[in-house]
């Protein structure tokens, strides 16, 4: 589901500078490290473009309002 979430994101319109080839505006993060005996995998959505915040991000959610 959050692959579905990420891949929707991507392809929000608009536009956003790219600093690196290898790198994503919006990241998929997994961890499965035991905090406790009791934990569960998590699985987070990161944004990590300050570019794509503004130019992609804020449009977006402004409109939908």
């Amino acid at each position: 589901m959050l692959q579905a979430i990420q891949v929707f994101m991507l392809n929000l319109p608009g536009s956003y500078k790219m600093t690196r080839s290898d790198t994503n505006a919006v990241g998929l993060n997994l961890d499965n490290k035991a905090k406790n005996d009791n934990s569960k995998p998590m699985a987070k959505i990161q944004v990590r473009k300050t570019d794509y915040i503004t130019n992609i991000l804020v449009p977006f959610f402004y409109n939908l309002s």
